[in-house]
């Protein structure tokens, strides 16, 4: 048998890895040797279900919580983000003091 007849695949998992990337990923390397021959991208490392979260509780106010949660950086947009989207779902004209 030849060499290359014998050679094998692996599979190395590198990751989660996040150098210059908004959340983590991992790979999944298929190699032959020396040569990479595939590679799996898998996301959703960080996943916290907030959408399930969301969507899951009974009252409104508490969503605003959770939406400063969103983000450890931006906790302040997420929360107005929601209230805004909430009051015009609900046809509600803040007052223009409010607005400011």
């Amino acid at each position: 048998m030849k060499n290359e007849e014998m050679e094998t695949t692996y599979t190395i998992p590198v990751g989660p890895i996040h150098p210059a990337l908004k959340e983590p990923i991992r790979l999944d390397l298929k190699v032959a040797g020396e040569e990479i021959i595939d590679v799996d991208i898998i996301m959703g490392q960080v996943h916290r279900g907030i959408e399930w979260l969301g969507m899951n509780r009974n009252n409104p106010i508490q969503n605003i919580y959770l939406a400063e949660r969103v983000c450890g950086i931006c906790n302040i947009c997420h929360p107005f983000a929601y209230i805004m989207a909430v009051e015009r779902a609900a046809g509600i004209t803040p007052p223009e003091r409010a607005e400011r």
